[in-house]
């Protein structure tokens, strides 16, 4: 809908905010928000939503009632006559502060190219945990016939995870978080670490899950931004090694070999 009222009113907008023309073109439609953004009323405006968010600390309202303090009442009178300048004078500081705290659409994640083998449609994603006592390497690929499943060195899931649920769930995290359905890739799992009588634990769970968000992002890149907001590529370093037999001090010193 353009009619004359609106085109004036552009025009009108336009002006205020030092553009030559009224905004038809995208391009020109961004360089307005751009200014718009920078405009007294915006930065007042974002200011106070932030306050109403509680982001102030207790150095935030010293320096605000300090700006107050500072305005004579006549000062007071004139910035109110346009409703908020005044609110301006007292948070100019604290807008200074959250001009870029709202910063979520902002906050870049890495996006690679695929890396997905030619001839089979195959990524590889790994994943480990517990220093070499849990690693795993998953094999994924795109099932067009939508069902597709999951095994973990050849066996179904709820086989080698005991039918333990929240571990099956913990597997499938990487496809909810994504947005995808399960059912839609086959996965392929390969143990590599030390050979466990029962791998139906958290910490291999983690590991298998880790594996499976690798294998995702390789083969659709844009999976990367849910994925990794969501920590699911992430590991807390500072967790220690877990008990292994063989081990002398039960975490890094083997001990010495011998044939019999």
């Amino acid at each position: 809908m353009n009619t004359a009222s609106r085109q004036l009113s552009r025009t009108i907008t336009a002006d205020a905010v030092g553009l030559d023309n009224a905004p038809g073109h995208y391009t020109n439609f961004l360089e307005w928000m751009g200014r718009l953004t920078e405009t007294r009323g915006f930065k007042t405006e974002h200011a106070l939503f932030q306050f109403s968010r509680r982001k102030f600390n207790r150095d935030d309202v010293r320096v605000m009632f300090e700006n107050y303090k500072l305005m004579s009442r006549a000062t007071l009178l004139a910035d109110s006559a346009d409703s908020y300048s005044h609110f301006y004078t007292v948070l100019k500081d604290f807008a200074r502060k959250v001009a870029g705290e709202d910063s979520r659409h902002q906050i870049g994640v890495r996006i690679d190219e695929p890396e997905v083998d030619a001839e089979t449609g195959i990524a590889v994603g790994r994943g480990c945990a517990d220093g070499e006592k849990y690693q795993f390497t998953a094999l994924l690929r795109e099932n067009r016939d939508r069902n597709g499943t999951i095994t973990i060195m050849g066996k179904p899931l709820a086989l080698v995870l005991d039918n333990k649920a929240w571990l099956m769930e913990m597997l499938l995290m990487p496809f909810d978080e994504a947005n995808l359905d399960y059912r839609d890739f086959d996965v392929h799992i390969v143990a590599e670490g030390h050979a466990m009588p029962s791998i139906a634990n958290e910490i291999a769970a983690f590991a298998l899950r880790m594996a499976i968000a690798n294998a995702l992002v390789k083969l659709l890149p844009l999976t990367r931004i849910p994925l990794k907001k969501s920590g699911l590529l992430s590991v807390d370093r500072r967790r220690e090694k877990g008990q292994f037999p063989g081990y002398l001090d039960g975490k890094r010193v083997k001990r010495k070999f011998a044939k019999r």
